[in-house]
């Protein structure tokens, strides 16, 4: 989850926190995003606000609260960000006008990227732009009078530093330039256009990496992957998302560079100084400074915003489709009522036994031949497929290399062996990585052999799917599409908050939740999640929800947040049925009137 800033903190910015929820989150009004800024600020978090608090949002799904989470967490962030800024840029700034509108375009900042630029214009750097030589020349002033529609003479600012007029004209230029690209409207007008607000034609093209074999280039698995989009050019409006997704990932593999593109004829067109009346005299001069600003500052600001507007809504939907995925996974039923013989593929497969609790009861390995067993393995299967005490069996194999070879392998064994059981192919997807864990080592023993851990999380995916994906790396989990072009402290933190999402609103049983599936729930964490598991080996099951309040770390908030997520089931006769539903307990005396 994301760190938490101090809501005590001055706010400074113009701009109040529920706006950045309304921009970002267009389907929240105002008054419902002031709501959600008062629940955030109590850290309640999505599941708990989309299944609790609909009064509020309206029936809004957790991804959206999800999103105006991430909002809010970004305004805290820029607001903190600003307040640093202003101490550092201000102090570099002598004049008191120019102090002073730097200052109101830092409160009024409503992104990173405004942020940045501002930061990027007083930066300390030896070498100095023209426009910043043109200033220390002393050509500040005729620069806004020109701006001011006042007429200037070149030659009253001939110098040691401007010898000649052509030298005045050029620094001029270039700084008129420069303040009317600094210009509130312009910079408002750029961040429009480039976020695709205001409509404005923009193309988005590719062309291949130059390379000094080209036909090796050519020859390569990632250009043939791509050779489809390189050399297209698309409309930036009309453009798909996972078209952009195949453009950033062609960029990383090194075969394609993509870029945005603006016409200077369409720039100009809307460019607010475009019109702009000056002196009769300046005119010409004052066209000459306006399209230099627009070819040489405000086209390149549009294009790179754009691009990486573009990589955002590309993020996005990796991020969305992970999410829907996931939800699939994570709600897949279980096979709890049999004994299970869990294989993790390749031409030495790893094997496992389980209990129907999914309990390890044996784990070895054995070749294979082809698509058939070694004698060794045929006869292990046999022995364990003897041993289900009059239960079923199942048979998982996971989904990796040599997966079609081993079910082959299994469906012989099967028909020799008599028994009746059902072959399941289970995604193997971060199998591996977590059986080098200490968490695996951990639940599994100290002297379980690594190579047989995999085996045992593919036959535990099949028994209770909820509770073994829990314990993998979101981005391990293989549910995403071109997951690993996204930032990946945006994408494990943005995994983790769906995974916790989806793992609060399916639930979990208090008595039998391992620590994993416990510190994913909504208002618990790793040391919450413990807490509990200690409670329950001193003082045996929870017998109702409201004994989760005796826990050590889990107050009045905490249980708020967690408790209509744990259910707890009938053990007492005294047992309460409302504490295995949905149902707040914050809400059952109103549920008990509605039933009695």
């Amino acid at each position: 989850m994301r760190r938490h800033f101090a809501v005590e903190k001055p706010w400074i910015l113009i701009h109040p926190l529920s706006f950045f929820i309304s921009k970002e989150v267009k389907e929240f009004h105002d008054y419902q995003a002031n709501r959600l800024v008062s629940l955030f600020n109590n850290n309640a978090e999505p599941a708990y606000i989309s299944r609790y608090r609909k009064e509020i949002h309206g029936g809004a799904p957790p991804e959206l609260i999800r999103k105006a989470q991430e909002a809010y967490f970004d305004g805290l962030e820029l607001n903190e960000k600003v307040t640093g800024a202003i101490g550092t840029i201000l102090s570099k700034i002598v004049g008191g006008p120019e102090k002073n509108a730097v200052e109101e375009r830092l409160l009024a900042c409503e992104s990173f990227e405004e942020l940045e630029d501002i930061k990027r214009e007083f930066a300390t750097d030896a070498r100095k732009s023209r426009a910043h030589l043109a200033k220390e020349y002393g050509l500040e002033k005729p620069a806004q009078d020109i701006l001011d529609g006042k007429y200037v003479d070149h030659k009253c600012y001939l110098s040691d530093n401007l010898k000649t007029i052509k030298d005045v004209q050029t620094y001029h230029l270039i700084l008129v330039a420069y303040m009317i690209n600094k210009d509130p409207a312009v910079k408002k007008l750029a961040w429009e256009i480039a976020t695709l607000r205001t409509e404005c034609p923009m193309i988005v093209y590719s062309t291949v990496i130059p390379h000094p074999d080209m036909e090796e280039l050519k020859n390569s698995k990632p250009f043939k992957e791509h050779k489809h989009i390189i050399g297209r050019r698309f409309d930036i409006y009309e453009i798909e998302e996972h078209i952009i997704s195949k453009l950033i990932r062609g960029s990383e593999d090194n075969v394609l560079t993509w870029k945005v593109r603006l016409l200077s004829e369409d720039a100009t067109r809307l460019h607010p100084f475009s019109e702009r009346q000056v002196n009769y005299g300046m005119r010409d001069f004052f066209r000459k400074c306006v399209s230099y600003s627009i070819n040489r500052y405000f086209i390149p600001t549009v294009e790179k915003i754009a691009k990486k507007h573009l990589k955002r809504i590309a993020d996005d939907r990796s991020i969305v489709i992970f999410g829907k995925n996931v939800d699939v996974l994570l709600s897949t039923e279980g096979i709890r009522d049999k004994y299970v013989i869990a294989l993790d593929p390749g031409s030495f497969v790893k094997a496992a036994f389980l209990d129907p609790e999914g309990n390890v009861l044996e784990t070895t390995d054995f070749w294979m031949r082809g698509r058939c067993f070694e004698d060794e393995g045929v006869e292990i299967l046999k022995k364990w497929s003897r041993q289900t005490k009059g239960k079923g069996l199942a048979v998982a194999v996971g989904n990796g290399s040599h997966s079609h070879e081993v079910q082959v392998a299994v469906s012989k064994v099967m028909g020799s062996w008599g028994a009746e059981s059902g072959i399941h192919v289970v995604p193997e997807q971060g199998a591996s990585k977590y059986s080098c864990t200490d968490a695996a080592r951990e639940e599994i023993g100290e002297e379980a052999d690594i190579n047989h851990i995999s085996a045992v999380s593919i036959g535990r995916r099949l028994i209770d799917p909820l509770a073994e994906y829990v314990k993998i790396p979101p981005q391990h989990l293989g549910k995403g599409q071109y997951q690993h072009s996204v930032e990946k402290e945006l994408l494990v933190k943005k995994m983790e908050a769906i995974v916790r999402d989806k793992v609060s609103l399916i639930g979990a049983d208090v008595n039998l939740a391992s620590k994993q599936l416990l510190q994913n729930i909504c208002g618990l964490n790793k040391e919450k999640a413990e807490a509990i598991i200690q409670y329950r080996k001193e003082n045996g099951r929870f017998y109702s929800r409201n004994e989760l309040k005796k826990v050590e770390g889990i107050d009045d908030t905490c249980f708020q947040q967690c408790a209509g997520f744990l259910t707890v089931s009938k053990e007492r006769d005294d047992w309460c049925p409302l504490d295995k539903t949905r149902v707040h307990p914050d809400d059952y005396e109103v549920a008990l009137g509605y039933v009695s």
